[in-house]
């Protein structure tokens, strides 16, 4: 019932084994506050729609239909397909052989997002629970290398690089990226949160270093290794500037290097382009939906524990 413009609520509330009543008031929002929350998401529908707008636009381009080119720039811009088609994605994917450019880019991001997460998350539970003369110096120096700007490194990884003949090989592309400082550092926090009790009752239990890795931290640190693989994914899937250097031979692009060679070879072909661009980016985005519940437990996690 209504009281004086007050939502009233009557709650029996057993205390000290006596029964009494209680009236529990809620104010109704006043008119500032909804014109508050209005504006609120007016202004995060707006900074929304600025954010997808370009993916929409790139969707339609792919999709147009009506000449054999499909978009081409024009003023006014024509942005939605009529007719659509698909017919673009078929293109590439099969005359510009971007299956291959997609196989390619699976196996070098998924080989790395693996290297990383075994190898990072072997290296953060060492940092975090073992005991060894040196670590805090060694994880020091660690850290200090995430200074080094990464374009430093590349003249002599590259020739590291050519004298293993490595050159145009999965192993050129995948083992310069398959360990990094930060994700050690990432493993090592969220590491140092569970409890030591867990590992000497392990332990005393007759179960080895190893063991207690692979059975009892691996499984506690889902969500680390959620965060940690969408972001070790997605930035060896875009990885451009190193396929670029190691792999000079077609059947070796990833996936950003065979669009940027396909903007140099065809460029009046923007729906093609946008094409590629969509195939590029689905593999990212599935990802992160399918670990968004880790990847949001782990962000939860490491705020209340931080």
């Amino acid at each position: 019932m209504e009281i004086l413009g007050e939502e009233c609520r009557i709650l029996y509330v057993k205390s000290g084994g006596i029964m009494r009543m209680e009236r529990e008031v809620k104010k109704k929002p006043k008119p500032k506050e909804n014109l508050r929350r209005f504006f609120i998401y007016l202004y995060l529908l707006l900074i929304a729609s600025f954010t997808v707008s370009p993916f929409i636009f790139m969707l339609c381009v792919a999709t147009f239909g009506g000449s054999e080119w499909g978009w081409a720039p024009s003023f006014p811009p024509k942005i939605l397909p009529r007719p659509i088609t698909f017919r673009h994605f078929r293109y590439v994917w099969t005359t510009y052989k971007f299956s291959r450019f997609f196989l390619n880019s699976a196996i070098v991001a998924g080989g790395i997002t693996i290297c990383n997460l075994f190898l990072d998350s072997l290296a953060g539970y060492a940092f975090a629970k073992l005991r060894f003369p040196g670590r805090d110096i060694i994880f020091a120096l660690l850290l200090a290398t995430m200074m080094i700007p990464g374009e430093t490194l590349v003249v002599p990884l590259y020739f590291i690089i050519l004298k293993l003949g490595w050159a145009n090989t999965y192993w050129g592309l995948i083992v310069p990226g398959a360990t990094g400082v930060f994700g050690i550092f990432l493993m090592r926090q969220f590491i140092m949160t569970l409890p030591s009790s867990l590992e000497d009752a392990a332990i005393i239990d007759g179960c080895s270093r190893w063991g207690v890795y692979w059975k009892i931290i691996l499984p506690l640190i889902k969500p680390a290794l959620a965060t940690l693989a969408i972001i070790t994914f997605i930035g060896a899937w875009n990885s451009f500037f190193w396929p670029l250097i190691v792999a000079n031979q077609e059947k070796m692009f990833t996936l950003q290097v065979g669009l940027a060679a396909f903007r140099e070879q065809r460029e009046a072909e923007w729906s093609a382009l946008m094409a590629g661009a969509v195939i590029a980016m689905l593999p990212t985005i599935i990802l992160f939906f399918s670990l968004q519940k880790y990847y949001v437990r782990g962000i939860i996690l490491g705020a209340v524990k931080g």
